[in-house]
């Protein structure tokens, strides 16, 4: 029971631990998707002298597993007889899955006479309590008569397994004994194991290029799937999933620590969004910037301009059309600004980011946080960034000024050093420019630390003795990606918060159940188990690679403070909550403008034409772009569809002229009608159903174009429709 209990708390302080790397030999070769752990009876050789135990020995958790939990699910289960029954059966199978070693499969998806049938199994080593567990699941079985797949249960000496689903012959095989039918000689599960942790308490596997063949197969055997078989490998092969392998992730003991392992098996030369992993290693020069004294620091690349000419690239190759839309977002939001994003805002962006706390610069937590990045083009992207905040500017304050208030972007120097800041309460997003690299923080004393230091280039997290010790354990000095947490520092400072969030459990002895006060170990015990935490990440001609160290799972969550984290992360989301909806309306805005001046060229091409036609106005909207200079996109409004589609723009006049006559955003009352129209007649106007309940711009007979609000559009159009 004791083993149970501890297993129990592990999976409480991290779910993803009821997954494992033990009976691969029990599983086929065959096998997607395999989740398992060694249970609670052998959690691996260090698991005695590890932190984990010290902290757990501790705590009241054996409280919480043998008397609070147990109340808990028979307090819920009298008012619900069917639960009555159900509770006692699932707490044997999870005892048991927590106690012995378990293992988890999937094997895909057989279609047999248009049926799916999924392959589904679970298999514990149960050992004495083997017959027990059969019992159980075979009880479990009888209730399920009329399921819709075949479940079975059986025994295998002290193996229980119960399948979901026709499992193939090469499944019994491998229960059987049989290695070389099961998953752990399997060559893609080898090569992908060998790159993560040793000996590993649990481990994840994917097989993704399994999966995505599965999948081929499936969408192959449909009757009806002729557009889904075209647009599947233009997906995979357009995103570059066509080049990803397999997924491991794994986590055991290295001597008293906890360390955990991911492997992404994705082989050079890799395409699409697989691109984006080879970014190389981070430099030393972005890590001076980050001070000695840093509590908490995460650094990696990331290319924004890279990921959406990746983006564009992947959806281009599958849907021609949907590049072109990329593009026309891009251009049209460029010419919104007056800038290219593309290429002057997220071009001046460097790929090297760290974001980090230092007590010294902001203080300690989320709202002391700094983040950095290492620009292409200094000059540049200060511009567009400037640039931006006046746009937004321009485009919110005379929105919110309706409702008396102003949200703006302000600037303000602080030595040398100008500041740029979102004046809203409680926080000051702010942002700065100097020394090669932009700086962003909550609050403008974070930004003028951070500059500061940098400035007088001070000691670095390159000479802190943690940060190095946590670097050489990890054994990568070409990191692309790095994590760094000093818990022995911030863990007395987080602390208490942890500890009262604990004691949420103590709205059980409000209704007669007596919670565990131990939740967390004293602090001297939790101090005496802690020391610092990390990770680095990195890609090879192998794939993408991930390493993690830290005291015990759950250990890092001592290096956040989660009531403050909430209530800082909590105000600038009030703040946008004001903000966003005003940027919605600027869009609008900007939206219903260029509506009407697509309004306003309708009306001057009708009068050109008139002037050319004895004062007749054209028959049609198509008319007017055979005869007139005006292009296809004055008949599509930016509020409707937003641009005309890449195949229509490529068409002759003629078959342009015939597609906007049927598609057109805007609806023509001029035919049979001349020049002499009176000034408040509608010649045309925008759709009802593209301004829904906001209202819709009318163009009249002198050439203006007004903006009439929703119910009075309404009636305009059902007055014209009434006149016809």
């Amino acid at each position: 029971m004791r083993t149970c209990r501890l297993m129990f708390i592990v999976v409480l302080m991290s779910p993803w631990l009821a997954m494992a790397q033990p009976l691969a030999d029990k599983l086929p070769n065959d096998t997607l998707a395999y989740f398992g752990w060694r249970g609670a009876d052998s959690m691996g050789p260090g698991y005695n002298g590890s932190h984990l135990k010290a902290v757990l020995d501790a705590s009241d958790f054996s409280q919480l597993v043998d008397e609070f939990l147990p109340q808990v699910m028979q307090k819920l289960g009298q008012s619900d007889r069917g639960a009555v029954e159900f509770i006692p059966v699932v707490s044997e199978i999870l005892k048991a899955n927590w106690k012995h070693s378990s293992a988890f499969y999937f094997g895909g998806v057989e279609v047999v006479k248009d049926n799916p049938n999924p392959r589904l199994a679970w298999i514990c080593e149960a050992g004495a309590d083997a017959p027990q567990l059969l019992a159980t699941l075979q009880n479990l079985v009888a209730k399920a008569q009329g399921a819709p797949f075949p479940i079975e249960v059986k025994q295998s000496g002290s193996l229980v397994v119960w399948t979901l689903g026709k499992m193939s012959h090469e499944f019994d095989a491998a229960i059987g004994g049989d290695r070389k039918s099961s998953l752990i000689e399997e060559k893609g599960f080898k090569a992908a194991m060998e790159q993560v942790v040793k000996d590993p308490s649990f481990t994840l596997y994917i097989n993704v290029e399994g999966i995505l063949e599965g999948v081929g197969q499936i969408i192959n055997q449909e009757p009806d799937s002729s557009k889904a078989k075209q647009i599947f490998p233009k997906i995979r092969d357009g995103l570059g999933l066509a080049g990803l392998k397999r997924i491991v992730y794994a986590g055991g003991f290295d001597g008293k620590d906890w360390m955990e392992g991911a492997f992404v098996a994705a082989p050079s030369p890799r395409t699409g969004l697989l691109k984006l992993v080879d970014g190389g290693p981070l430099s030393a020069d972005l890590l001076k910037v980050v001070p000695k004294t840093a509590t908490q620091v995460g650094a990696g690349r990331f290319n924004l301009a890279g990921l959406i000419g990746q983006i564009r690239d992947g959806v281009t190759q599958f849907d021609p059309n949907a590049g072109a839309q990329v593009d026309a977002a891009l251009a049209q939001a460029s010419q919104m600004l007056g800038m290219d994003i593309q290429k002057d805002l997220f071009g001046a962006l460097g790929d090297e980011w760290v974001g980090y706390a230092d007590p010294n610069t902001g203080g300690y937590g989320f709202a002391g946080t700094v983040l950095v990045n290492r620009l292409a083009d200094p000059a540049k992207a200060e511009q567009s960034f400037s640039h931006l905040e006046q746009f937004i500017n321009q485009m919110v304050a005379p929105l919110l000024q309706r409702e008396k208030m102003s949200i703006s972007f302000q600037t303000r120097k602080a030595g040398d050093l100008t500041l740029h800041y979102l004046a809203v309460p409680l926080v000051t997003p702010t942002w700065a420019v100097k020394d090669g690299n932009l700086y962003v923080a909550l609050y403008p004393q974070a930004v003028i630390g951070a500059a500061e230091f940098v400035t007088g280039k001070g000691p670095s997290i390159l000479e802190n003795e943690e940060f190095l010790t946590v670097r050489k354990r990890l054994g990568e000095t070409n990191a692309g990606g790095i994590q760094f947490t000093d818990l022995a520092r911030l863990a007395p400072i987080n602390y208490g918060s942890w500890v009262a969030i604990s004691r949420l459990i103590g709205f059980a002895d409000l209704f007669g159940i007596k919670s565990p006060i131990l939740m967390l170990p004293p602090l001297n015990v939790l101090m005496a188990n802690l020391g610092p935490a990390g990770g680095v990440s990195w890609s090879d001609d192998l794939g993408l690679h991930m390493k993690t160290i830290c005291p015990f799972p759950g250990s890092t969550l001592f290096g956040a403070d989660p009531i403050s984290a909430y209530m800082t992360s909590a105000v600038p989301a009030l703040s946008m909550g004001v903000l966003l909806p005003a940027t919605a309306k600027a869009r609008e805005s900007a939206n219903r403008v260029k509506s009407m001046s697509n309004l306003r060229q309708i009306g001057m091409a009708c009068m050109l034409y008139a002037n050319e036609n004895n004062g007749k106005y054209p028959p049609d909207l198509g008319t007017l772009l055979k005869t007139q200079d005006i292009v296809a996109a004055a008949f599509i409004s930016p509020r409707g569809r937003g641009e005309v589609p890449a195949e229509v723009r490529a068409m002759k006049a003629e078959q342009q002229a015939e597609w906007i006559n049927q598609n057109a955003d805007y609806v023509y009352l001029g035919k049979g009608k001349n020049n002499t129209m009176h000034a408040d007649e509608v010649l045309a106007y925008e759709k009802l159903e593209i301004g829904g309940r906001q209202g819709s711009n009318f163009l009249y007979g002198d050439g203006h174009v007004e903006w009439l609000q929703g119910f009075m559009a309404q009636d305009m159009v059902s007055k014209l429709n009434g006149a016809k």
